[in-house]
Formats: structure tokens, sequence, C-alpha cells
């Protein structure tokens, strides 16, 4: 899948997040190699964006978290968090529908294709 078809099929699924009443929050999309090596440098990726890219450097993956009622992101200890399942439900959705790769258990609001 090309960077066009990505950002058409993520457009599309994002699109129906938000029509169920979901409301969700876009942190990232194309990631320089400066911003990969840093996230590899501080512990939050294993991409040292050189040697091993990911396919944020190839405008194939987004990061985006679900908002709460109370407005603020729904991660681990949001009282609305309830072990992932608002992630696991979309990320099932994506992957069957969209045909994007499944869900990594440690990075919730990352979203992919093959």
């Amino acid at each position: 899948m090309n960077r066009t078809e990505f950002t058409e099929k993520i457009t599309r699924f994002m699109c129906e997040i938000f029509d169920s009443g979901e409301r969700i929050i876009l942190c990232e999309a194309l990631r320089p190699e400066i911003a990969q090596v840093f996230y590899f440098l501080t512990g939050k990726s294993k991409l040292d964006g050189i040697n091993k890219k990911s396919n944020h450097q190839f405008g194939k993956a987004v990061d985006f978290h679900f908002i709460g009622l109370d407005g603020q992101l729904i991660i681990k200890g949001h009282p609305e968090w309830k072990d992932a399942s608002l992630y696991i439900k979309w990320h099932k959705i994506w992957q069957e529908k969209y045909g994007g790769k499944p869900m990594i258990s440690w990075d919730t609001p990352h979203w992919e294709v093959e």
C-alpha cells in the first residue's frame, strides 16, 4: 500500500470513528528521521530511524488518542481506559475492514499498515 492509499484509508477510518460519536486527537503522522532517532534514543521506539525505519517515516502510520468525556486523552490511568477496550475495539476494525496491522499492546495509539 502506498502513502496515498494509506492516507485515504486512515481518513475513512477516522471519519468512521467520528461518526460513531467517539472523539480523537491526531498526535503524529509523517515523522522526520531526526524525530525517529530521538524516539529510539529515549526508548519510545524500537526502530532507530536510520537502519530500521518506522512506517511513520514512509507516511504509512499515524498516532492518535481517544478523548474522554473530561476532554483528556484516554491513556492508562484515565477512568475510561478499561484495559484499553476502546483501542482494542477500533484496532480490530482497522485490521479487519481497512487492512491495518494489529494493535501493539505497548503502543495503543499507533495505527499502521504493512
